[in-house]
């Protein structure tokens, strides 16, 4: 009893150590990965709005470079700031959600600004998360 005991205490404290050491990596960020593309955003929305599964195979997963105009800033329900690129089209944009712990500077309307991001697909607009501004 006391061998099973001995084990199953084992067990738990290894993956005890196996949690802390995960949870105190440190996590890649946007801003020291490598590009993946550099494009647009009314090229990167058109693609998606031409051939979506075409544009996934291309960009989903990828780390991408999108410059546009601001046409929206705005905050989503985890309080992080979201800023969505004009793309001439009265349906859709660039959604840019920037990263956790990105500092969020005095950006306008209108204003051009360069952006690096994970592209995780379209919705109603290309979404790209995880962002940092890199010009603005």
């Amino acid at each position: 009893m006391k061998k099973i005991i001995r084990f199953i205490l084992g067990i738990v404290l290894l993956v005890l150590i196996a949690y802390l050491v995960v949870i105190t990596l440190p996590k890649a960020k946007i801003d020291n990965a490598e590009v993946d593309y550099v494009i647009g955003a009314t090229e990167l929305y058109e693609q998606y709005e031409a051939d979506e599964q075409k544009a996934n195979a291309s960009y989903l997963g990828k780390i991408i470079e999108v410059q546009g105009k601001i046409q929206m800033i705005e905050e989503d329900q985890a309080g992080a700031t979201v800023i969505i690129l004009n793309c001439d089209d009265g349906f859709g944009g660039v959604m840019c959600t920037l990263a956790e712990g990105s500092k969020a500077r005095l950006f306008e309307v209108n204003q051009d600004i360069t952006i690096i991001g994970l592209c995780t697909g379209k919705l109603m607009d290309v979404v790209l998360n995880k962002c940092v501004v890199v010009y603005g």
